[in-house]
C-alpha cells in the first residue's frame, strides 16, 4: 500500500474528445493524496500519444496489447488496486472538486459502509443541462442497509 487512499479508475477506449475534460476534473481534486490509473482498451483515437505527454505522478497509464472488450477491461482493475478505496470512474464524466474528500470522509466515517454513491446529472457536448426534462426520484440520504437500497 502506498500514501495514496483512494485510486481513480478510469477505463477508456477510443474517447480522447471525452477523456481530456474528464482528466482535467479528477486533477483538481481538493483531496491530497489519490492516484489516477486509467486503463486503455487499445484505443486507436491519439489516447496513446495524448497520455505519454502527462507529467502528473498522480497518473498511471496502461495500455492493453490488443482489445479485450469493456468487461475485461474493468476487470482489470480489480488485480491493480492497492488502496483502502477506490473509484470507478468513466471517461466521459466531469468529477466535481469536492467528490474525493466527500466520498472518503463518508467512508472513513461510516466504516460498515461497502460503498457510496453521489446522483450524478447528465449534459450535451455543449454543456447544457439534459437533466431539465426527467424527473428525479433520488434514494434517501443517509446510511441504507443494503436491502433499502435495493428496495429504492
Amino acid at each position: 500500500m502506498n500514501d495514496s487512499k483512494v485510486i481513480v479508475c478510469i477505463p477508456t477506449y477510443n474517447q480522447l474528445a471525452y477523456l481530456r475534460e474528464c482528466l482535467a476534473s479528477v486533477l483538481t481534486q481538493e483531496l491530497d493524496h489519490f492516484r489516477i490509473l486509467v486503463l486503455d482498451d487499445c484505443s486507436t483515437d491519439g489516447t496513446r500519444e495524448f497520455m505519454s505527454k502527462l507529467q502528473d505522478k498522480r497518473i498511471v497509464y496502461l495500455r492493453n496489447e490488443r482489445n479485450i472488450g469493456a468487461f475485461m477491461n474493468w476487470r482489470q482493475f480489480l488485480e491493480k488496486i492497492d488502496t483502502a478505496y477506490f473509484v470507478v470512474f468513466q471517461h466521459d464524466d466531469i468529477m466535481l472538486p469536492q467528490y474525493l474528500s466527500a466520498t472518503v470522509a463518508q467512508l472513513d466515517q461510516n466504516r460498515d459502509a461497502a460503498f457510496v454513491f453521489t446522483l450524478s446529472g447528465a449534459i450535451d457536448e455543449f454543456g447544457r443541462d439534459l437533466n431539465q426534462s426527467s424527473p428525479r426520484n433520488p434514494p434517501p440520504e443517509g446510511l441504507l442497509v443494503g436491502q433499502s437500497f435495493l428496495r429504492h
